[in-house]
């Protein structure tokens, strides 16, 4: 392969905390929609968020080696706010009725486990598993093959996987079996996408714009049109080819905003950097602020205002959740442990 050693930025990027912060919010309004009706299209709408944040991470951590020791002090701590946001949830849903009493095995399966909105973590600890050989490749690799890479890993992350897993054909999976290939690669290609974002430039990005609004028209199309079924086979996923469609053009969009006003961004870069470090417990802590939601404020709206009421949880859960966390941020020991 040609080695190629990409110049390493040092310079924060405000254009990606923008990025955190509005993916952010969509993650709330995934949590905060249903798989029935409205809900969704809601749901498909803000799919788009989660790939984002695999692309920020691939953006940034395929620029360099990473030592060892850092990579598995990386995937402790992931292990480790699983577990003990996973005792926060039990304690939480006990108080609230939601879950039964349960023997010691049912909780230690519950701890590793649940809530199901932290199985990002397990996916990032993935990744980090898989950094030292991806950050080697994403370094040297020439542009034609970087790109020979993504067309592979994101038909197999994409087309491929929903195919298989929407049980379409038998013979279709069948076949891919029997390939032996890891066909569930989506969060691959977009680790590796975001790396290129940052080694190449991007070229014709009318065509990255154009493919991320037709994408995100035929998933929400989808959702709305397709037996419930089928639409939460392939439109609720994150695998969608529309959904990773909306992700890059997102990506590419905001990062092409920020260049050409990248003046304008400099008043607002400390309190954007401000909230982007609080994206992450947004994420962490949500779904508590949903149920309490769902308890105190949704009976107040009736079963016809589900256009309304999903975005307004979502906002009132994003709102809340973030004061909360910048407030938490500010205890020191509770900002290193919980967050």
């Amino acid at each position: 392969m040609q080695a190629v050693q990409p110049k390493i930025k040092t310079v924060h990027d405000t254009d990606t905390d923008l990025m955190r912060i509005i993916a952010s919010f969509f993650v709330v309004l995934i949590h905060a929609s249903t798989a029935e009706g409205v809900g969704l299209a809601y749901n498909a709408l803000a799919r788009f968020s989660v790939p984002v944040f695999v692309l920020i991470s691939g953006y940034y951590l395929l620029r360099r080696p990473t030592a060892g020791y850092r990579i598995a002090r990386r995937i402790a701590s992931l292990v480790g706010i699983h577990v003990l946001w996973s005792v926060l949830y039990y304690v939480f849903y006990r108080l609230m009725g939601d879950l039964p009493r349960s023997d010691v095995g049912g909780v230690g399966r519950y701890l590793l486990t649940q809530p199901t909105h932290l199985w990002y973590l397990y996916a990032l600890a993935g990744l980090w598993l898989l950094l030292p050989p991806l950050q080697s490749f994403a370094r040297h690799a020439s542009e034609g093959e970087y790109r020979y890479t993504l067309w592979i890993t994101g038909i197999l992350g994409t087309l491929v996987t929903l195919a298989v897993r929407s049980g379409i054909s038998d013979t279709f999976s069948a076949v891919v079996e029997n390939t032996k290939l890891p066909y569930a690669m989506g969060f691959v290609f977009l680790f590796l996408m975001g790396g290129y974002l940052y080694r190449f430039p991007v070229k014709r990005e009318r065509i990255f714009y154009i493919a991320g609004a037709v994408g995100m028209v035929v998933t929400v199309l989808s959702a709305l049109l397709l037996p419930r079924d089928m639409a939460v086979s392939l439109a609720l996923s994150f695998y969608a080819p529309g959904t990773v469609l909306a992700a890059i053009a997102f990506f590419v969009g905001i990062k092409r905003m920020y260049a050409e006003r990248s003046l304008a961004w400099r008043g607002v870069s400390p309190a954007l950097k401000l909230l982007a470090a609080a994206s992450g417990g947004v994420y962490l802590l949500h779904p508590m602020i949903l149920r309490l939601y769902d308890q105190w404020i949704a009976p107040f709206f009736t079963d016809g205002m589900g256009w309304l009421s999903i975005p307004l949880a979502a906002v009132w859960a994003f709102a809340v959740s973030l004061a909360i966390v910048m407030i938490l941020r500010k205890i020191p020991y509770v900002n290193r442990v919980l967050l």
